[in-house]
């Protein structure tokens, strides 16, 4: 697909935001980080490859996650837009209709069904939304269940090593499992699938790539700091020496 069928597909091209307001930018930016996001904001846009450089010091990465997150909202903006009844996108479905020699009742017919099938889809995305966000909740509860049973363990036997009485056994410094309520209610919800992972529902994602690990910490951390961390999941993928 050609940027441009791309683009008559998602609707019309977005204009370049033009202050530091409209980028969500935490505070005052200097000219060439202004710059940056606008430029970075219509690569995206177009589909284009772009290669950008700035000097050091000069908030890249601030810069970089403003820019290209702000794309990503108007951008799912523009796509509900263009889910709503009165799609502009029908448009040439209407004039077809009008050409038509079919009766009224039939082209309002079509109509209905043209409505119908946009909100039936509509209502799908979002129950498949509700029950992908419900099952990440469940698995960060477990997870931090199970994390708050390791912790004792490990004290424990920290203890214990540094008493040095060479008495015991390791069995003696163990705890029992720990299941935490939360935990216990998702396995007796009754439900048989709850720990199968649903579909992700499609979406438009954006991907940071760095060389190091730490890089992409500090990149959370500089997103912490803006509007953009709020309604939006991101997730960061360690490489194989932090797995």
């Amino acid at each position: 697909m050609t940027t441009d069928e791309r683009c008559a597909d998602e609707g019309p091209r977005l204009a370049t935001p033009q202050d530091a307001a409209a980028f969500d930018f935490p505070f005052a930016p200097y000219a060439i980080q202004l710059d940056f996001m606008q430029r970075l904001f219509e690569t995206i846009e177009h589909g284009a490859m772009g290669v950008f450089e700035s000097p050091t010091g000069t908030g890249k990465s601030l810069s970089l996650l403003c820019g290209a997150l702000t794309w990503l909202r108007q951008h799912e903006q523009r796509l509900q837009q263009l889910r709503l009844p009165d799609d502009p996108a029908d448009a040439e479905d209407k004039s077809e209709e009008d050409k038509s020699e079919e009766p009224e009742w039939v082209r309002a017919y079509a109509r209905r069904e043209r409505q119908r099938k946009r909100e039936d889809a509509a209502s799908a995305r979002e129950t498949a939304q509700k029950r992908y966000d419900a099952w990440v909740a469940r698995v960060r509860r477990r997870e931090a269940a199970a994390q708050r049973a390791v912790r004792p363990v490990k004290r424990r036997r920290t203890d214990a090593a540094q008493n040095d009485s060479g008495s015991g056994s390791d069995s003696d410094l163990l705890v029992a499992d720990y299941r935490s309520d939360a935990a216990a209610s998702d396995d007796s919800s009754g439900s048989e699938d709850s720990d199968v992972e649903p579909d992700e529902p499609h979406g438009t994602q954006i991907v940071f790539a760095s060389r190091t690990h730490s890089q992409l910490q500090q990149l959370m951390g500089e997103l912490k700091r803006t509007a953009h961390a709020h309604g939006l999941r991101a997730l960061t993928l360690a490489g194989r020496t932090q797995l």
